[in-house]
C-alpha cells in the first residue's frame, strides 16, 4: 500500500511540473517540485522514525544514534576525498577545462557520498578492528586482516575505479569537443613554435596523471587479489592449494 501511494505522488508530481512546464503555469512546476522532493523526504522520515522507536523500544537509543551519525560522518568524509581526488587528478586542466572540473568534482562527491553512506559498517569495523591471535600459514597475517581489513579495501578499490572513469571523463573533455580538437591539431601541427607544443602538451597532462592513477589503481587491486586466494576454492578443500601458492600468487605480486 505504502509503495502503491508513492508511485502515485512521484507521478502526480511529474504529471504537474510537465503540465506546468508545457502550459508556463509557475504554480504546477513548484507543487510538482514539491512532490517529487518531499515525497521521499517524508517516506524517509517515516522510516528513520519507526526506526527510532524500535530501538528505544529495545533500550538501545545509542546503538540507533552511533549507527546514524557514523552513516552521515563516512558519507560526508568520503564525498570530500572523492571529490578532492578528481580535482587533484584533473589538475592540468583547471585552465581548459574549469567547468568540467567542477561537473566532475560533483560528481565524484555524490558518488562518494552514497559509498560512504552504504559502506559505513565497514569502515567502522575496519577502525575497530580486533586481533584474533590466529595468523594464516602462508603469509603470516593475523586473521582479523581478512575479516576487518580486506572488504574496506576491496570496496575502496571499487570507489578508486569510479573515480578513475569520472576523471578520464573530465580529462578527455577538451578533446573530444570539437574546439578544443582542432585548437591541440593546430598547435601540435605548428612545429616551429615551441610555445604552443608545450601549451599542447599541458592540455593533455590531464590525461597522464589519470593514466597514472588508474595503473596504481589496478596494481591496487593486483595486490588485493592475493590476500583472496586464501578465499579460493578452485582446488579440492576450501582455501589455497599449490597452484595458487606456486603459481598464482607469485603472478599477482609480478603483476602488481
Amino acid at each position: 500500500m505504502y509503495v502503491v501511494f508513492f508511485v502515485v505522488m512521484l507521478a502526480v508530481g511529474v504529471a504537474l511540473l510537465l503540465r506546468g512546464k508545457r502550459r508556463d503555469v509557475r504554480s504546477n512546476v513548484w507543487l510538482g517540485i514539491a512532490l517529487l522532493v518531499g515525497t521521499p523526504l517524508f517516506f524517509g522520515f517515516l522510516s528513520f522514525y519507526s526506526e527510532l522507536l524500535w530501538f528505544e523500544e529495545l533500550g538501545m537509543t545509542r546503538r540507533f544514534w552511533t549507527a546514524v551519525v557514523a552513516r552521515i560522518g563516512c558519507a560526508a568524509i568520503s564525498a570530500l576525498f572523492a571529490a578532492g581526488i578528481v580535482l587533484l587528478v584533473t589538475l592540468p586542466a583547471r585552465h581548459i577545462a574549469p567547468r568540467a572540473r567542477r561537473i566532475g568534482a560533483i560528481g565524484a562527491g555524490v558518488v562518494g557520498l552514497l559509498w560512504g553512506g552504504f559502506t559505513w559498517s565497514v569502515i567502522l569495523r575496519f577502525i575497530f578492528a580486533e586481533d584474533t591471535g590466529v595468523r594464516d600459514p602462508i603469509l603470516g597475517r593475523d586473521t582479523s586482516f581478512y575479516l576487518f581489513h580486506l572488504p574496506l579495501y576491496d570496496a575502496l578499490f571499487g570507489l578508486l575505479l569510479l573515480l578513475c572513469v569520472i576523471a578520464g571523463i573530465v580529462a578527455a573533455w577538451p578533446l573530444v569537443s570539437a574546439r578544443a580538437a582542432l585548437a591541440v591539431s593546430s598547435r601540435v601541427t605548428s612545429l616551429r613554435d615551441t610555445f604552443r607544443i608545450e601549451e599542447a602538451r599541458v592540455e593533455v597532462a590531464s590525461l597522464f596523471a589519470v593514466g597514472a592513477m588508474a595503473l596504481l589503481v589496478l596494481a591496487f587491486g593486483a595486490a588485493l587479489r592475493i590476500f583472496h586466494l586464501f578465499f579460493s576454492r578452485s582446488g579440492v578443500v576450501f582455501g589455497p592449494g599449490w597452484t595458487d601458492v606456486h603459481v598464482r600468487m607469485p603472478a599477482y605480486v609480478l603483476l602488481t
